[in-house]
């Protein structure tokens, strides 16, 4: 959905779960992509569970890891 697009703009709100963008970033991505729309309201509940499980890497200061080499 997002590939091909600037994600400049957009922020998450723990508190609301949601994804959270001015109007006229939204207003781009939505532009190029009209089913992004649904991500404007959509609450995503395990933000931070999906985070762990697929980011590249953790910001830790040095030995940066994959959720892949991650041994919970």
């Amino acid at each position: 959905m997002f590939r091909g697009t600037s994600l400049s703009g957009f922020g998450w709100n723990s508190e609301t779960h949601l994804i959270e963008a001015d109007d006229e970033v939204w207003a781009n991505l939505i532009n190029s992509k009209p089913e992004a729309i649904s991500l404007k309201t959509k609450k995503v509940l395990h933000y931070n569970e999906m985070l762990a499980l697929f980011a590249r890497d953790r910001a830790s200061g040095e030995h940066p890891e994959t959720s892949k080499e991650n041994r919970f």
